[in-house]
């Protein structure tokens, strides 16, 4: 019994410690004064990531692969994934400028789907660059790129830099009726040119739209 009665006693106590601690370290943290402690922790952290950036480098290094973003955007054309992430686990930004256009925008004018679901997947912005990455999509004919830069919230609505036309438009346009739909469940408002096309082909149970749109 009175064996027991000690190990209770000494149950008791660790979890009154942890418990002590526990509120010790959210008073510190309220009041301010565990900044010494906290900037100790992030500097272990930081220091954990340098050193795995460090090692992701000498992997590069290793394979004879250039840290670019010229080698990087050859990579997203090849589709190849596990060189994508040991670039960023090196600390490689995916939303680089590389003449004007970005990663994001190679993957899928390359029609590169792993590619660019792994660059979104990390922070890819599909909609920077002047010809938004949807074009290039759309060119390929690829309702999976088209499907997943939607999700990752590229604009449906912007235009085709080089002919003016609306993203819709020339989803349509190219009888590329899925996309279209894809297109307007994601946002995409019909202009007059796209309407033309959707009235003359009678489109609208085709692309789920009620004929009041008009």
């Amino acid at each position: 019994m009175a064996v027991l009665l000690s190990k209770i006693k000494k149950t008791f106590t660790v979890i009154g410690a942890a418990v002590l601690i526990l509120n010790n370290c959210a008073f510190a943290y309220e009041s301010g004064f565990s900044d010494d402690f906290f900037n100790l922790l992030k500097k272990s952290q930081k220091k954990e990531v340098t050193q795995q950036m460090l090692a992701a480098k000498k992997e590069l290094k290793k394979r004879g692969i250039e840290p670019s973003v010229d080698s990087f955007v050859k990579h997203v054309k090849k589709n190849d994934i596990e060189i994508l992430q040991i670039f960023v686990d090196a600390g490689f930004d995916v939303n680089t400028d590389f003449y004007t256009d970005y990663p994001i925008y190679y993957a899928a004018k390359h029609n590169k789907f792993e590619a660019a679901e792994f660059l979104l997947k990390n922070g890819a912005n599909p909609n920077l660059g002047f010809n938004p990455p949807l074009i290039e999509a759309i060119k390929n004919k690829n309702p999976k790129i088209v499907h997943i830069l939607l999700e990752y919230g590229a604009k449906p609505n912007k235009d085709d830099f080089i002919s003016g036309y609306t993203i819709l438009y020339t989803a349509l346009k190219d009888k590329q009726y899925e996309i279209a739909k894809d297109l307007l469940e994601h946002g995409a408002r019909p202009d007059g040119a796209s309407m033309v096309i959707i009235e003359s082909k009678n489109l609208y149970d085709i692309l789920g739209l009620d004929k009041d749109i008009q």
